[in-house]
């Protein structure tokens, strides 16, 4: 009876995520330098609507003149999950870039994730396509954007963003 209860509490609540995410923290690489290069034209020549946790409809054309990091991810995603905290300690790190989360996921499903996240980010819902210089087929995908729209570096997959040698990249690569 008491192995049942364990299984129960073990199936239902969120252990095996929480311990899926933990493992994958520890297998985190640095990103891939290859692709710290400017990459295609401006992003803000399309129209990208992304949906705060508010309801309030934006165009990520709203950035032009900062960089932004955007970071697409999905609350299903471990190695998303499991890189969250390394971003919120990167965006500490980059104070005069924005950073933004975007995800592609249902309104319900944005919502509950918003409810239980403990991060200090601001999180979005892609409400359309994104531009041939953010397309991705994996995820987390993250690209650091110039002020003037222009794809500066990508990274597909997870990364430890809060390694020193990232932060440095990333530093460079804003120069």
């Amino acid at each position: 009876m008491v192995f049942f209860l364990i299984l129960a509490f073990v199936y239902f609540s969120g252990f095996p995520l929480w311990l899926n995410v933990q493992f994958t923290k520890w297998q985190l690489n640095e990103p891939n330098t290859s692709l710290a290069s400017p990459y295609g034209e401006s992003i803000y020549i399309s129209a990208i609507s992304i949906e705060n946790h508010q309801g309030e409809i934006y165009d990520l054309s709203a950035f032009r003149g900062k960089p932004v990091f955007l970071n697409f991810w999905a609350s299903w995603c471990v190695p998303c999950l499991a890189e969250m905290p390394s971003i919120k300690t990167l965006k500490t790190a980059l104070p005069n870039v924005e950073f933004v989360l975007v995800t592609s996921e249902s309104k319900q499903a944005f919502q509950t994730y918003l409810k239980q996240a403990d991060l200090d980010l601001n999180h979005y819902r892609l409400l359309t396509n994104v531009p041939t210089p953010l397309n991705h087929s994996v995820l987390p995908a993250s690209f650091l954007i110039n002020q003037e729209g222009v794809v500066i570096f990508r990274q597909y997959g997870a990364v430890n963003w809060d390694a020193p040698e990232t932060l440095q990249l990333l530093k460079e690569a804003l120069k």
